[in-house]
């Protein structure tokens, strides 16, 4: 019967269908999957390394064209559609059937998979890599620079905060290959690559339309003429005039009038000692001159100042490689050992770089807010120390790091021989985590090395050349990874002798990856050497080694050299321009900026929980639409285009001056701040927070449950893995919104509304508080799956360990002890306030924000339990046709939630007011009473928590749902037998 039907022993049997409403093979789609290209350790390392030097060395060509003929902001517009068009075309590639290669099956490790893709499959997915290259080489030259450009050298609080933008440009890359390094990884190995590569080219498309509306506010410099062109005629003239005679007094040299020098965006550039046989392009002949036979002062520095970057660029290819091993061997290793955690989760090897990133994101943010005020006491210098000696450091620690993989790879190989399995492709018995210390160490190696390689290579680069310097440091990486290629293949070659294979092999038991780290030490060794000797000759450029107290003092020198050029005070003096090429003021362009709207305590609160409220709510209809008309994947669609336009729309409110409330000003704190939004700015802020509203409205209910209907009923493993889909589809959510509550909030709070603070310059933002409820909840949903279930079942017998209202319960319980608590902390707050005399001012409680950390970790632990426990209960205690609807009880839960908080802090505030007393809730927290706020939510949630013990004890399950596990194991084969009646 079931082939009659045309559904055969692989077609899912739980009534699931393709888009089109055809049958659909359980083992092409759904669960957790991915493909893959098989290639050899050799070669697969050489081409993975051949492409990323490609990609590194493409912005010399990105550097040249930004420089000379489009300018920074246009040259990253095109290459970025370029770069979108190879993401569109890698995410195809590995979507559709005929572009990918054939499976290696189910149950057939990698290790042993010997399929190989065709060469027009290895040809189009090479395509859409070289195509992504291109247009990595606009991008990677001018985003950073036109970074830098924002900064202008002649406001000295612009000039010193330029010191530090090169660190957390580089976090902010980082933090980005956390995500990529977790849980996209995740993604491509658990779940397919189509996703896998589908969310980056969406971020990417996101990316890009943020960049666009920025645009008003962005600074650009002026292009000019080709930098190639120019240190070529340098070079041409000099060696025409080879027996020319260079005159003693520099003034004899050739040089173009000051008041060519008086144009915005042109410097002159004094004489310099070095390099002095390029001196000779400046040698006044007798004869007509031309560009090609005399060039002035400031073209011969400028050029100078290029080729004295040229032995510190060669310095710093060999640590290019290295960070190349950490991208291909090191991962390599991680597939040969023990990679699981628990009884059923595994680490993608490829994951294990995020402790590379991880140490790096760590080290910069203690490096930059640490180290260098520390260090700066003694050295005097700005940055701390120099950005040589900055590399030094980090060329020391790429040693130590090399030495330690050796040495972890010897003990690898050694346990691979005391197992007797040396020459087979099996995996080693020992934990991945031993990689851990070289991962590490790259990570802080690189914190040190590659920010200040960037800083270097942009600082000492002449004006008109930013790019080009910045095109350096690209330049340092493509030649370092086809520098690790090229030894590669060679060391790999040169080894093999007498039928022995060499140190490198495809089965990596059988090679000497010992050997080989040990040869990139004493390789690393002699280009520490190296960098000394050209470190100790090198003459940095004048104001990239001025003191701090040279820094200040020089600020009115600057200032007055920018009034004789006839720019006002409020327009930048550094010759940056807007896109028209006019100047640009500096109080509404460049900098790290940031607008809010101001409200009271009360009406704020309500405005927000009002508008979570309806967040929370509308998914109501969209569950209708998607159950009753549309189907999820439709709903979802449009859905998604709807919250895109407002997530626009709200981008544009912020950034367009007409649409912003008025400034409080520079030194304002938000708590003294009384200027208001206009009624119409209000209005189209509250249009755009709405239509994200309405977006969410169709997401939120049929996204998770797409996800839980890829798991057939019918199959027992799919079965057995749906019960812990909804912890991690939580980790993925509360994993996103990590990032958003540090990152984002860091970037949108750092012009103001700072009350904590770390270290003397360093603030948290307030709303970053919420991080630790995101971390306390990602930690115990991790710890809850992997530990806690486990254990419990085993006693239990139940295969989530506990049911699902049992484990509600214990949330509510937490949510009462979390309410406690803030209740002790608050009155603890206003008892310092008293003490220090400011309970009717608006100030600063002399209390750590930490104080608070306690109530945002036992909520987030609280909620592990809770909201994770109410999202699978609604989807899985509805009926089939109704598992949208069942998925907006949850976020209706949620929206009545919010608008009842709404209700209760409005209807607080009102009845507490009496006999002239402001009440609990004012906008003045230290004259409030969140104290007794708390305690009464407290009492609001024991009762609560009793109603719900009593509906909850006579709640009748539905029977799949609080199955033991023994029942679930016999009825394995009942399953099986009803999807082929039902087939």
């Amino acid at each position: 019967m079931e082939y009659e039907k045309g559904v055969g022993k692989d077609f899912t049997e739980d009534g699931t269908t393709d888009l089109k409403g055809k049958h659909v093979l359980r083992s092409t789609t759904g669960r957790w999957r991915a493909c893959y290209f098989m290639l050899g350790t050799v070669k697969s390392s050489n081409n993975v390394t051949n492409w990323v030097g490609t990609v590194w060395m493409t912005p010399l060509l990105g550097a040249y064209i930004a420089d000379t003929y489009l300018g920074r902001y246009w040259t990253f517009m095109i290459a970025s559609v370029i770069y979108l068009v190879g993401m569109c075309l890698l995410t195809l590639v590995v979507s559709l059937s005929s572009l990918k290669p054939p499976s290696c099956g189910k149950n057939v490790s990698y290790l042993d998979c010997d399929k190989r893709a065709s060469s027009f499959q290895v040809g189009i997915f090479y395509c859409a890599l070289y195509i992504i290259a291109i247009g990595t080489g606009g991008t990677k030259p001018n985003i950073s620079t036109m970074g830098a450009d924002q900064f202008d050298d002649f406001e000295p609080k612009e000039r010193k905060q330029k010191l530090t933008f090169f660190n957390w440009w580089m976090f902010s890359i980082f933090f980005g290959t956390l995500f990529s390094n977790t849980f996209l990884v995740y993604i491509q190995d658990t779940v397919g690559w189509s996703l896998g590569y589908g969310i980056p080219t969406l971020a990417l498309l996101v990316a890009i339309i943020a960049f666009i509306f920025g645009t008003p506010i962005y600074r650009h410099k002026l292009k000019g003429e080709s930098p190639f062109t120019r240190m070529a005629q340098v070079v041409v003239a000099s060696l025409r005039k080879r027996n020319a005679i260079v005159p003693i007094d520099p003034k004899e040299l050739y040089e173009l009038t000051l008041d060519e020098y008086s144009n915005p965006g042109k410097y002159k550039v004094e004489h310099s000692s070095s390099l002095r046989f390029l001196d000779k392009a400046a040698v006044k002949i007798e004869e007509p001159a031309s560009e090609w036979k005399l060039c002035p002062v400031t073209q011969v520095e400028q050029t100078k100042q290029m080729v004295k970057m040229v032995p510190i660029l060669c310095a710093v290819f060999i640590p290019s490689t290295l960070f190349a091993q950490s991208q291909t061997l090191f991962i390599k290793q991680g597939t040969t050992l023990v990679r699981s955690i628990g009884p059923t989760f595994e680490i993608p090897p490829a994951c294990l770089a995020v402790f590379l990133t991880l140490s790096m994101l760590i080290s910069i943010a203690v490096y930059d807010r640490f180290f260098v005020p520390f260090v700066r006491k003694y050295t005097k210098n700005p940055r701390g120390i120099t950005l040589l000696q900055r590399m030094a450091i980090g060329l020391v620690l790429h040693m130590i790091t090399m030495i330690t993989a050796s040495l972890v790879e010897r003990r690898r190989l050694s346990v691979a021989r005391d197992h007797g399995i040396v020459g087979k492709k099996e995996i080693v018995p020992l934990s991945i985590f031993v990689l851990l210390p070289q991962f590490a160490l790259m990570g802080i190696s690189d914190c040190f090395l590659e920010v200040a390689k960037l800083e270097f290579f942009y600082d000492q680069a002449p004006e008109g050349m930013k790019s080009l310097g910045t095109a350096y440091f690209t330049t340092s990486f493509g030649v370092g990874y086809f520098l690790s290629s090229f030894i590669l293949s060679t060391v790999a070659n040169v080894t093999k002798n007498n039928g022995h294979g060499g140190w490198i092999q495809d089965n990596l038991n059988e090679s000497h990856l010992d050997y080989y780290y040990a040869f990139y030490t004493i390789l690393s060794f002699l280009n520490f050497i190296f960098f000394l000797i050209v470190a100790k000759n090198f003459d940095y450029n004048a104001e990239v080694n001025v003191t701090e107290r040279e820094l200040q003092e020089d600020a009115g020198k600057l200032i007055e050299q920018s009034h004789e050029k006839g720019v006002g005070k409020d327009f930048t003096q550094d010759g940056t321009t807007d896109l028209k090429g006019k100047p640009v003021l500096r109080s509404n362009t460049g900098r790290w900026r940031a607008c809010y709207f101001m409200l009271g305590t009360v009406k704020s609160s309500n405005n927000v929980t009002n508008w979570v409220g309806t967040v929370w709510m509308t998914p109501l209809l969209g569950a209708y639409i998607a159950d009753t008309y549309l189907g999820r994947y439709w709903t979802f669609m449009i859905a998604s285009v709807i919250y895109l336009l407002g997530m626009c729309l709200l981008t544009l409110v912020v950034s367009l001056s007409s649409l912003k409330p008025p400034s409080c000003g520079k030194h304002v704190s938000y708590l003294d701040c009384d200027k208001r939004a206009s009624s119409f700015q209000v209005g189209i802020f509250y249009c755009a927070l709405y239509i994200i509203a309405i977006g969410t409205g169709g997401t939120k209910p049929n996204i998770s449950t797409m996800g839980a209907d890829q798991f057939d009923d019918f199959e027992p493993k799919e079965r057995a893995q749906k019960l812990t889909f909804f912890n991690w589809w939580m980790f993925s959510i509360f994993f996103g919104t990590l990032f958003s509550n540090t990152f984002l909030v860091y970037i949108q709070d750092t012009v103001g509304w700072g009350l904590g603070s770390m270290g003397p310059h360093f603030e948290i933002p307030p709303a970053s508080l919420s991080v630790f409820l995101t971390i306390s909840m990602l930690i115990s949903i991790a710890v809850y799956d992997r530990l806690f279930v486990p254990l419990v079942r085993k006693y239990t017998k139940n295969p989530r360990g506990i049911t699902l209202l049992q484990r509600m319960a214990i949330g509510l319980i937490l949510h009462i002890v979390t309410m406690i608590i803030a209740s002790f902390v608050e009155r603890r707050r206003l008892n310092v306030a008293r003490d220090h005399g400011i309970v009717g001012e608006k100030q600063i409680v002399p209390l750590r924000i930490f104080i608070l950390l306690p109530q945002f970790v036992l909520m987030g632990i609280a909620d592990c339990f809770l909201e994770v426990a109410k999202l699978e209960f609604f989807y899985d205690q509805a009926p089939e046709g109704m598992k949208s609807l069942g998925t907006a009880y949850f976020t209706t839960s949620l929206g009545v939630g919010f608008f009842l908080s709404s209700f209760i802090l409005s209807t607080v505030a009102d009845v507490t007011k009496k006999n002239g007393y402001g009440g609990w809730i004012r906008n003045n927290l230290n004259k409030s009473r969140l104290d007794y706020y708390y305690a009464f939510f407290v009492v609001l949630s024991f009762a609560n928590f009793l109603f719900f013990l009593v509906v909850a004890k006579n709640f009748d399950y539905n029977s799949e749902v609080d199955e033991p596990e023994q029942e679930l194991k016999e009825g394995i084969g009942k399953f099986t037998e009803q999807g082929y009646v039902a087939g």
